[in-house]
């Protein structure tokens, strides 16, 4: 049974923490070690979580490094310790029993299985899917998730299948991919960075592979779109996508994604977030 560490951030949001950290331990995978990384949490989660859970390991950053700089830690953690397989989780998801075993079993099946992506479903609705992983769409340019909003028992999304995209709310990794590709790149410390790091692995010939058998329960965005700095958000997107456009699509691709995404939020009357998300695409372009 190969070695599994699962590296859980955290920032704030305590409770939904303990829930995903709970859900790991009880999730029936004897090989496995948990660190919770926390990204300078102000809600005194790290000394609630060591109570909670004296088994897990915590690193505390002292401050907000974001995704990217949070996972990061954990990863060169989970590296030192020789763990086979790496999986990282933000925190608020809740991992369904038989997971991790699900992603090693095809893990280890799967010649050049780098990625390893469970079924996301909804939290709150766990009949509705959220993400089988991700793909790329033509026109307009972009990516988007697999199945959402689809029945989690619809069979199109029932069999184990590469995909081109993940997201890394949950997924396991390949350690000796990771060796080979490196870290998640600090120019993307939040949107994009999954996208970039998938794009690096297939370019170098591995494989991201959708696991059905694995379920993962997601409450989608309680860190960003429900949290108290939406514009940041908004900002650091359209930063990331000028870098993710310009180092792997080009500029065509671009101007095309750009309009639509301004459309798109106008039409779903979020047009004031829309000026954070164009100082982001011109501070890219101006660094």
């Amino acid at each position: 049974m190969p070695s599994v560490a699962a590296i859980v951030l955290g920032w704030n949001h305590r409770d939904d923490s303990a829930e995903c950290i709970s859900s790991i331990l009880d999730a029936g995978y004897p090989a496995l070690h948990v660190w919770y990384v926390d990204n300078g949490s102000t809600d005194d989660a790290p000394a609630f979580l060591r109570q909670k859970f004296p088994r897990i390991t915590v690193v505390e950053l002292g401050e907000n490094k974001g995704l990217v700089g949070g996972y990061n830690a954990g990863i060169r953690a989970a590296l030192d310790a020789s763990s086979a397989y790496i999986s990282v989780f933000n925190n608020d998801v809740v991992v369904h029993p038989g997971a991790f075993q699900a992603l090693a079993n095809v893990a280890q099946a799967v010649d050049w299985a780098g990625l390893l992506v469970p079924k996301i479903v909804l939290h709150s609705d766990a009949d509705t899917l959220w993400s089988a992983g991700a793909r790329e769409r033509r026109f307009p340019p972009g990516i988007v998730q697999r199945g959402m909003g689809a029945s989690a028992q619809d069979r199109r999304f029932n069999q184990v299948q590469t995909v081109e995209y993940a997201t890394s709310c949950a997924w396991m990794m390949s350690s000796d991919m990771v060796r080979e590709i490196g870290l998640f790149d600090p120019h993307y410390p939040f949107y994009y960075s999954d996208y970039e790091y998938c794009r690096r692995s297939v370019l170098r010939g591995w494989q991201i592979v959708y696991v059905p058998d694995a379920v993962v329960r997601h409450k989608v965005s309680l860190s960003t779109q429900k949290g108290p700095e939406k514009a940041r958000w908004w900002h650091n997107m359209g930063e990331a996508e000028a870098h993710f456009y310009r180092q792997y699509k080009g500029y065509v691709q671009l101007a095309l994604h750009v309009p639509w995404i301004v459309m798109r939020t106008a039409l779903q009357g979020r047009g004031r977030c829309i000026p954070a998300y164009l100082r982001g695409l011109w501070d890219a372009f101006n660094a």
